[in-house]
C-alpha cells in the first residue's frame, strides 16, 4: 500500500507489479475484426464466386450439343408453325414426307392441348386427373390418328396413289390452326374468360373436321380415279368417322367428370 502526495493511503498496486495477464486477454485482436467493410468484402467475395460458378454452369449448358440442337430445332418448328399458320392451305400445299416429323409434333400438340383444356375447367371441381387429362388426351390421340388412317384408306379404296408419309404430314401441317385455337383457349380459360375459351375451344374441333376435309378435296378425280370410290362417300365417311370420335371425347370425358363429382350418384 503507498502512500500519496496528499497523504491518502492508495490502494492500487504500483504500475510495475502489475501481474501479466491471461494468453486469451493479451492476444491483439485483428485490426479487420467487427469492421463492416471487411465483411462486405468477403460477402461480395462470396457472392461474386457464386455468380462466377452459375455463369460457368450456363455456358456449359449453352455449349451442350444437345441443347443447341434442341434450341435449333425449336426454331425451326417455330417458324414452320407460323409459317402454315399465316397461310395454312396454301403452305400445306408444299409439305412432303421430310415434314412428318412437325406433322406428328403438331398432333401431339393438339391432343396435349385439348386435355388441358378439361384440366383447367374441371379442376376447380375437384375431378382426378386421370379423367381431367388422361383420358381426353387418349381420347384426342385415337381420334387424330383414325382420322389419319381413314384418309389413307378412302383415298386408296377411290384409286388415288398417295403417299401416306406425306399425308400424315399434310394432315398435321393443317392442324396448325386448331392448335392454335387450343392455345389461345388454355390461355383464355386461365384467365377465366370461359365463353371466349368455349369458342375457340369449338374453333378447334371445327378446324380439325375441315383439316379432313381439305386433305380429300387435295386429290381431285381424275380419269385414272375412275371406277374407285367416289369422293362424296369418302368424305361423308371420314367426316362421320372423325366426328363421332369426336363427340366420344367430349361425351365421355365430361360424363366421367360428373361421375366423380356427384360420388357415383349415376352409374353410366
Amino acid at each position: 500500500m503507498s502512500r500519496s502526495e496528499d497523504g491518502f493511503e492508495n490502494d492500487e498496486p504500483p504500475v510495475g507489479n502489475e501481474k501479466q495477464g491471461s494468453p486469451s486477454l493479451n492476444r491483439e485482436i485483428p485490426q479487420h475484426a467487427g469492421n463492416p467493410q471487411y465483411s462486405s468484402a468477403a460477402g461480395s467475395g462470396t457472392d461474386s464466386s457464386s455468380k462466377r460458378s452459375f455463369n460457368q454452369t450456363l455456358d456449359s449448358v449453352r455449349n451442350n450439343e444437345r441443347v443447341q440442337q434442341a434450341a435449333e430445332a425449336s426454331k425451326q418448328y417455330a417458324a414452320y408453325f407460323i409459317g402454315i399458320l399465316v397461310r395454312p392451305y396454301q403452305t400445306s400445299r408444299s409439305v412432303n414426307s421430310t415434314h412428318l416429323l412437325n406433322g406428328v409434333i403438331t398432333m401431339i400438340l393438339t391432343a396435349v392441348l385439348s386435355a388441358l383444356f378439361f384440366v383447367i375447367r374441371l379442376s376447380p371441381f375437384h375431378v382426378s386427373f386421370a379423367a381431367t387429362f388422361i383420358k381426353p388426351l387418349v381420347l384426342m390421340a385415337i381420334t387424330l390418328a383414325a382420322a389419319g388412317v381413314f384418309i389413307v384408306l378412302l383415298l386408296r379404296l377411290s384409286k388415288i396413289q398417295a403417299d401416306w408419309i406425306q399425308l400424315a404430314a399434310q394432315f398435321g401441317a393443317l392442324l396448325v390452326p386448331a392448335a392454335s385455337s387450343l392455345l389461345l383457349a388454355d390461355i383464355f380459360a386461365l384467365i377465366t374468360i370461359y365463353s371466349l375459351s368455349y369458342l375457340l375451344f369449338s374453333f378447334a374441333l371445327l378446324f380439325i373436321l375441315v383439316a379432313v376435309n381439305v386433305i380429300i378435296f387435295s386429290y381431285p378425280v381424275t380419269k385414272t380415279t375412275i371406277g374407285g370410290l367416289d369422293p362424296l362417300f369418302s368424305i361423308f365417311i371420314v367426316n362421320l368417322v372423325t366426328g363421332y370420335l369426336l363427340y366420344t371425347t367430349l361425351s365421355s370425358t365430361l360424363l366421367s367428370a360428373a361421375k366423380e363429382m356427384l360420388g357415383g350418384f349415376f352409374n353410366w
